[in-house]
């Protein structure tokens, strides 16, 4: 038995606020405080927006109409550069980045807003969209005020037929949240990859039918639920190591600079320095033949030891592909 004690903390530093991001030529921002939201919290709250203007916005008085993209705090419109990337990264998020502001500007895509919002509630980096008890009512205000707000100020159509809502992850759960809860509002909604929606099928868990949410039993032995796969049809996990291993045996990251990274057991010599990551796998742009992940290497590294259970799940895909 331990003795309990008493810990004191002293908070004596305080993060600085966020500086307001700047207009550019493409990239506007707009800022409203939310009426609903400052009645329910009994301070200001606020709701911004980032919003990608078309090549010709200055020039013409042309309404458009609107794509919001749904996830956590956005901050500014971050996919979107005037410049090429530095150096030789000519696959990552900044080529990306540049790829569409060359198609954005060149005619390529049609004449349209695209919005990245942030919605963030007092204690979280998003609001999931919805109205909740504990939150607030953030469906209605994202509805009734932030969205009219952009359409009146960038000249969006303002009819539902004109106006989609998209996201993935998180995002794909506020994309659906919104098109269910706000039928008449949206003309389309792309949900991708969604959080779970359903406790029927809470990842691959039924949360009401299930007697294990680990294994099921089959007619003569249990297997292993799985938590999910990736595109070369190799094993993301289980839900008993995702839930007893750490996470990053189990989750996708991202990075700019780096192909995708397994761990194995023997590390390759295509890549130059061994890089260890908080999760496994760092994905590369699609194969435009195939759809999976191109330049696809392996590492090792000492840092993150793979369980053997878990190594014929973390195979990486084929360099060749």
């Amino acid at each position: 038995m331990h003795e309990s004690s008493t810990v004191q903390l002293d908070l004596t530093e305080t993060v600085p606020p966020i500086d307001p991001p700047k207009d550019t030529r493409y990239v506007r921002h707009l800022r409203v405080q939310s009426k609903l939201l400052t009645v329910f919290w009994g301070h200001p709250i606020f709701l911004e927006a980032a919003v990608l203007v078309p090549r010709d916005f200055d020039d013409s008085k042309q309404h458009y109409p609107v794509a919001f993209l749904q996830g956590h705090f956005g901050g500014d419109f971050f996919g979107f550069r005037d410049t090429p990337p530095a150096g030789d990264a000519g696959s990552g998020r900044d080529a990306v980045a540049y790829q569409f502001y060359q198609d954005w500007t060149s005619g390529r895509l049609p004449r349209m807003l695209l919005v990245v919002t942030s919605h963030p509630t007092p204690y979280y980096d998003d609001s999931y969209g919805v109205n909740t008890a504990n939150a607030g009512p953030y469906g209605d205000a994202l509805t009734k005020e932030l969205y009219p707000a952009v359409e009146k100020e960038f000249r969006g159509i303002g009819e539902s037929w004109a106006r989609v809502v998209f996201g993935g992850s998180t995002g794909g759960w506020m994309t659906l949240a919104q098109q269910i809860f706000y039928p008449e509002y949206f003309g389309g909604a792309w949900g991708f990859c969604p959080d779970p929606v359903d406790f029927h099928a809470f990842q691959s868990i039924d949360v009401y039918a299930d007697t294990n949410a680990y294994y099921d039993q089959g007619p003569f032995e249990r297997f292993p639920k799985l938590l999910g796969r990736l595109p070369n049809d190799h094993l993301l996990g289980t839900m008993e190591s995702s839930g007893s291993k750490p996470s990053r045996y189990c989750f996708p990251v991202r990075s700019a600079s780096t192909p995708m990274v397994s761990h194995m057991e023997a590390p390759s010599e295509s890549l130059k320095t061994p890089l260890a990551v908080e999760a496994p796998w760092v994905w590369s742009p699609k194969n435009r033949v195939s759809g999976r992940p191109r330049n696809a290497i392996a590492t090792a590294s000492p840092e993150l030891p793979v369980p053997r259970s878990m190594r014929r799940a973390t195979l990486g895909v084929p360099a060749s592909l």
